[in-house]
């Protein structure tokens, strides 16, 4: 598979639909995605690689045609992201901890989606200096954000998320909170703030695979 051309810092202009993220953060994406749906508009074949990403593995498990899309937007994304950490590697010279930003389900779930768990791990094993550490839990199901069921709010998630104080003790200078979507940055503020408050010495950066366009933004970028 061909290496991404490049990933994205967000800027400005991205930050101005992202109310929760702040102008001293650091976060890359590396697709832009549109609120069309799966295979429409400008931006159909980054919405349809996302919406794979995250098909369900219960509703559609090992053999099923979603299953082969999911497991191939995985491959590409694991590509990536060891592309970003490669093509950056001077910037991380005391290695990378990469941890997943929780999904709406614990892990001890039955219907636990492992998509983040795969991408950072794999990813991992790709690059020598980066490491896995799924250091962050749901605590309980509240329902997933994109469908309404719970709020974009980071006090509130932060209630529902558990930490692993002594793994972060043992991460890298340099911790890069994954996620597949970057829509309010409101998940991201949380889980920020809990690893700083384990671990206030810490670098945190964040990898998001896509971020979420506003409403008013064209076919070809921001406006």
């Amino acid at each position: 598979m061909a290496a991404p051309r490049r990933w994205t810092r967000v800027d400005r202009i991205a930050r101005l639909p992202k109310p929760y993220l702040a102008e001293s953060d650091i976060c890359f994406y590396y697709l832009q995605k549109d609120s069309l749906g799966y295979g429409q508009g400008p931006h159909a074949s980054e919405n349809q690689r996302i919406i794979n990403f995250k098909h369900d593995p219960v509703k559609y498990p090992e053999g099923t045609t979603p299953f082969r899309y999911k497991q191939r937007a995985i491959s590409e994304f694991v590509n990536a992201l060891s592309f970003f950490l490669r093509e950056n590697a001077s910037a991380f010279f005391g290695g990378v901890s990469l941890v997943p930003i929780p999904t709406s389900k614990p892990r001890e779930s039955a219907d636990y989606d492992s998509r983040l768990d795969d991408l950072c791990s794999s990813a991992a094993r790709s690059v020598q200096f980066a490491k896995f550490c799924p250091a962050l839990e749901t605590r309980m199901d509240m329902g997933k954000v994109h469908r309404g069921e719970a709020p974009r709010n980071p006090d509130f998630i932060m209630r529902n998320i558990m930490v692993d104080s002594a793994m972060l003790s043992d991460s890298h200078d340099i911790i890069a909170l994954v996620d597949d979507v970057l829509t309010t940055g409101a998940h991201y503020a949380a889980c920020k703030k809990l690893v700083l408050d384990a671990v206030p010495d810490r670098i945190i950066i964040g990898l998001f695979l896509s971020i979420q366009l506003p409403d008013e933004c064209d076919g070809t970028g921001w406006l």
